[in-house]
């Protein structure tokens, strides 16, 4: 199936910006008659007569000598940045009065002004004697940049054949790289021999210096169109071979373009079905990852949750490990019998089997013979007598129903001492 080669946006607008960049090489300087340029001739004339004073040239070989060149000026022009104003301010006051154009001399000023009005000497337009042939040549490549312009919008726009605006835009700037690149590089001969009476009329050497002389005054403007100009050629001849893009629903019989066939309804059916299919395949996807993603999630925190709840019965259990107090009987009948001591209980001590929790049955014990608590904030102990024949510490006896502190370590001594406790 043929194409239809149409112009791509891209390559519309680097044919309009090179060619618009084209238009704005017509006002920058082809020639800047100015102190700066002034400065570079001075130079290169006081080389040359140093290379004649040391027997390399000779100025009269070129037809000059210190007389004729004003070598006083010259001699005492040192190129200081006042003296280069000086001169720049002596050439505006001359453009003044005479309406010359020195000091800025683009292609669009050689387009609308004579050899001799440019320089002041002749009126100020070229219609009165007819253009020069480079006045012409200006005028067909400013003339051309618009129409590549012009055809290259209304082509993209249009959807017309890319190879009519890219062949015209890119024959354009061969010509303008070839004529551009010629007064770049030849133009200052070319403007001596054409003073001068043609390639031939004076020695080669002069010839030569008369160029490189021009050539301190020669502008940029040439040297950027010759640049432009390449781009736009290469840019036009490589957008023809890339870049295709086929008109969408229209084919080719051979003699023109014709809309294609209609799709078939059962085949465009059969495809919106499957993509169809494939969304909700996708949704689905989608949706088991999220729901394993927060699987996954809900697990980590149960774990978490259970770590934490592990470690908190962990505390826990040292809180109350630490906060109990023990109670043993180290002597007597029920020697080994001991007790862990929470802060909310209390150890009664007797021989009684249905009062008493540590059961010491002996003559002299009472049935409940004293009663005990823990008290974790000062790791002391409660002690309260209820006996006949006493409870004793250090041989002193407990006053009978007073409660009384004791520090853990203390021992306590029933009755006749026969059994013996200890606290902690």
């Amino acid at each position: 199936m043929n194409q239809k080669k149409k112009m791509q946006l891209w390559q519309m607008l680097a044919v309009v910006i090179l060619s618009g960049v084209m238009l704005v090489t017509m006002f920058l300087p082809v020639m800047h008659i100015d102190g700066d340029g002034y400065a570079k001739a001075v130079k290169l004339i006081k080389g040359t007569v140093e290379k004649r004073s040391q027997g390399i040239y000779d100025l009269n070989d070129f037809g000059l000598d210190q007389s004729n060149l004003f070598w006083n000026e010259i001699e005492d022009f040192e190129g200081t940045e006042e003296e280069i104003e000086e001169i720049n301010e002596k050439i505006r006051k001359y453009e003044e009065e005479s309406g010359a154009v020195l000091l800025n001399i683009t292609p669009g000023t050689v387009m609308t002004h004579s050899g001799t009005a440019l320089m002041g000497i002749g009126s100020g337009s070229s219609s009165g004697s007819g253009y020069t042939m480079i006045q012409v040549l200006f005028w067909v490549m400013y003339i051309l940049a618009v129409i590549i312009i012009v055809v290259a919008v209304m082509g993209f726009a249009f959807q017309w054949m890319k190879a009519v605006p890219l062949a015209l835009s890119g024959i354009y700037g061969v010509i303008c790289a070839v004529a551009c690149g010629i007064f770049q590089f030849f133009g200052p001969q070319m403007l001596v021999n054409a003073s001068l009476g043609g390639s031939g009329a004076i020695p080669d050497e002069t010839s030569s210096f008369l160029s490189k002389l021009i050539g301190c005054f020669w502008g940029w403007a040439f040297l950027a169109a010759f640049i432009i100009g390449i781009l736009l050629a290469v840019v036009s001849i490589a957008s023809l071979f890339t870049g295709n893009e086929q008109r969408q629903g229209y084919i080719t019989n051979g003699s023109g373009f014709e809309p294609a066939p209609p799709i078939n309804p059962d085949e465009e059916w059969r495809r919106r079905e499957q993509f169809e299919r494939d969304l909700q395949d996708k949704a689905r996807q989608e949706q088991y990852e999220r729901e394993r993603q927060a699987q996954i999630e809900r697990e980590k925190q149960e774990q978490l949750e259970q770590q934490r709840q592990m470690q908190i019965q962990r505390e826990r259990q040292k809180q109350m490990a630490a906060a109990m107090g023990q109670v043993a009987c180290i002597k007597g009948v029920a020697s080994g019998q001991a007790f862990s001591l929470p802060e909310d209980r209390k150890v009664i001590v007797g021989k009684s089997q249905q009062n008493a929790n540590m059961i010491i049955n002996y003559p002299h014990v009472s049935n409940i013979h004293c009663s005990i608590r823990y008290k974790a904030m000062t790791n002391s102990y409660i002690v309260k007598d209820h006996s006949s024949n006493g409870t004793f510490v250090n041989g002193t006896r407990l006053q009978k129903d007073v409660p009384m502190e004791f520090a853990a370590g203390t021992v306590l001594q029933l009755a006749d001492g026969n059994n013996e406790i200890r606290l902690g």
